[in-house]
């Protein structure tokens, strides 16, 4: 004769199992990252978390003065160090009026159908290796839950660098503060 477990032993076995399913390289470097309590805000061009909206306005006036980016609704930087000229354009988001996420969308100017060495595929890795260079680090690769793509990916502290196509001409890095969800109330 045959024996069947309770359904609630088989629940707690499937829980169990569950559990011990090993955590992703991301998922561990995150843990290690927050764990370590070290605070990274600084972005680039001088913005960093928690850069309270009144002085993103006069540093980026001041910027904008020396000629080192352009506009004002969307922010546009042209940076230096890759292969060819680029464009990129960023507006931060603000939580309690302090910055906590920067998705900046970048492109070669030069990117059309026929100039395949200026696509997204080519521009993710061009700014992977800048990235690398600029922020002292190496990324992993990391597709997130609901993405369709495979994202670029660094964790230092409490920021989250995440780089990763929009489309064939567009890359989108995002700066991340980790932490900033515990903070607000």
């Amino acid at each position: 004769m045959m024996r069947t477990l309770p359904v609630s032993l088989c629940l707690l076995l499937i829980a169990g199992l569950v559990s011990c399913t090993p955590e992703s390289e991301y998922e561990q470097l995150v843990e290690r990252e927050l764990s370590r309590d070290v605070q990274m805000d600084s972005l680039f061009l001088g913005y960093y978390f928690g850069m309270p909206l009144d002085e993103f306005l006069r540093h980026s006036l001041e910027l904008n003065r020396n000629q080192v980016i352009t506009g004002g609704a969307k922010i546009i930087y042209k940076p230096e160090g890759l292969k060819a000229s680029a464009t990129m354009e960023f507006y931060p988001e603000f939580r309690d009026r302090e910055i906590v996420r920067l998705p900046i969308d970048v492109l070669y100017d030069g990117w059309a159908p026929w100039n395949g060495h200026l696509a997204a595929d080519s521009l993710i890795v061009d700014m992977v290796n800048l990235y690398e260079e600029q922020y002292n680090t190496s990324f992993i690769s990391h597709t997130f839950p609901g993405d369709e793509v495979t994202s670029y990916v660094d964790v230092q502290g409490n920021r989250q660098i995440k780089i990763y196509p929009i489309d064939s001409q567009k890359v989108r890095i995002e700066f991340l503060d980790l932490t900033a969800q515990e903070r607000s109330p």
